[in-house]
């Protein structure tokens, strides 16, 4: 429960129905804040998807990539038990996506170094 974000299934992924027909501001669309939006479409997709009657475009290249890399990393463990990436470094789970504004001439990945990994409670209590 501690690495939970805020909006999740539980709480309806904090939609804001009102934000929601009214397209305010940073809500867009779907009336939910932030990481609870992808929160919110990834969990409720329900079973898996018949990929045969998917239609892919070029939008669609993550997802490509990210089901080559699963595929191949998926038949190296069949064939040799090869782990597949990420297992051996934990740290990589607290890597977080950032959505902020920065000033011009601010370089962007610097100004958002510390946001980009996730703490725990614990964590932010003994630095801050």
């Amino acid at each position: 429960e501690r690495f939970q974000i805020a909006g999740n299934r539980r709480n309806d992924y904090l939609i804001d129905r009102g934000a929601q027909k009214a397209f305010v501001g940073g809500l867009g669309w779907s009336g939910m804040p932030g990481r609870g939006q992808d929160n919110g479409m990834t969990e409720s997709m329900g079973v898996v998807y018949k990929r045969d009657q998917e239609h892919l475009g070029v939008t669609d290249a993550g997802i490509i990539r990210m089901r080559r890399i699963l595929a191949r990393a998926s038949l190296a463990f069949r064939e040799d038990g090869t782990p597949p990436p990420g297992v051996d470094t934990p740290e990589l789970y607290k890597v977080r996506s950032v959505s902020t504004l920065v000033p011009n001439g601010v370089n962007g990945i610097e100004a958002t170094q510390d946001l980009q990994w996730a703490q725990l409670a614990e964590e932010q209590a003994a630095s801050g």
